[in-house]
């Protein structure tokens, strides 16, 4: 938690101060990344952390609230990009099954080898 010079600290990121905007980042990456460790696969977390910092920057000037607010503006930022990234990969793998089902079988125009069974004894 930044404090009580958040609103100081917030009025300079809007500004365009980088040092005001990465205290803010420092303060709220970690949590950010644990929440998306939970809701999207851990490799992708680090990718759906800078789509939500990448709006976050683009909306920053809208922002009106004080830090806990602004906290919970950037988890709800978050949690909408990591539904994106849900669809995205439900998406993909429909894409894929449905390619596969797709393709043409080749009938087998020569017989399978069966597969190995031991002998049985024969009987006499």
């Amino acid at each position: 938690m930044i404090g009580a010079s958040f609103q100081r600290v917030l009025a300079g990121a809007v500004a365009g101060d980088e040092r005001c905007f990465a205290l803010i980042w420092r303060d709220l990456q970690p949590a950010l990344l644990r929440y998306l460790r939970m809701v999207v696969a851990r490799g992708a977390a680090d990718d759906v952390a800078s789509e939500t910092w990448l709006d976050v920057v683009q909306t920053l000037g809208r922002f009106r609230g004080d830090e806990q607010g602004f906290r919970a503006w950037v988890f709800t930022i978050a949690r909408h990009r990591a539904l994106d990234w849900q669809r995205r990969a439900i998406r993909q793998q429909a894409l894929l099954l449905g390619t596969e089902l797709l393709v043409p079988t080749q009938r087998r125009t020569t017989r399978r080898p069966r597969p190995w069974r031991p002998c049985r004894p024969r009987r006499r």
